[in-house]
């Protein structure tokens, strides 16, 4: 072949495929050769590491999810035991206020029951004293009586016999200790 069927060819080769001249695609063409296996690897590792993270992120949304359940499924017990625990001690509190209120009505009651018999029992022992001190004073008028008519007769008949002041004095002494012994 000739040079100038040489550059024929060139020619022809240099327009059939213009991109081969151009420096950007020749650059292009020569990092895809250099480094095409390279970033294919890499964008596989990405896609690799992606898909990877994916599923890792979905394992974990589901753990937390599972978690979040038993959480719920924990403190809903709890809160039912709580529940139960406060409707027990209301229950309690309610049982000792009626006790408390049984109780109170009970000493109410024995408390109007003692007032009424002290009160009956303090008009049993007026009319009792009443009574006695009316007896007492009846008998203190018969004695009163029996006593000036004894002393009148007494004096009447010392008046009579002239009796000595020693023997009146004895006499009186005598009267006024039998007074005193007897039983009131």
């Amino acid at each position: 072949m000739s040079a100038s069927t040489t550059k024929k060819s060139n020619k022809k080769d240099t327009e059939l495929s213009p991109d081969i001249m151009d420096p950007q695609a020749q650059l292009r063409e020569i990092q895809q050769l250099l480094f095409g296996q390279q970033v294919a690897e890499v964008r596989q590792t990405i896609e690799t590491l992606s898909s990877h993270n994916e599923k890792q992120f979905l394992a974990m949304d589901q753990q937390i999810i599972q978690s979040i359940k038993e959480l719920k499924t924990h403190l809903s017990g709890k809160l039912d035991d709580l529940s139960a625990h406060v409707a027990q001690l209301n229950e309690a509190s309610q049982n000792r206020d009626a006790l408390i209120e049984g109780e109170v009505s009970s000493v109410q009651q024995a408390l109007d029951t003692f007032q009424k018999q002290t009160i009956a029992a303090q008009d049993s022992l007026e009319s009792q004293l009443f009574s006695e001190a009316e007896k007492l004073a009846a008998d203190m008028e018969g004695k009163y009586k029996d006593v000036l008519e004894k002393l009148g007769n007494t004096s009447g008949e010392l008046s009579d016999r002239k009796t000595d002041r020693k023997t009146l004095a004895d006499l009186l002494v005598n009267m006024a200790n039998s007074l005193e012994g007897e039983p009131g």
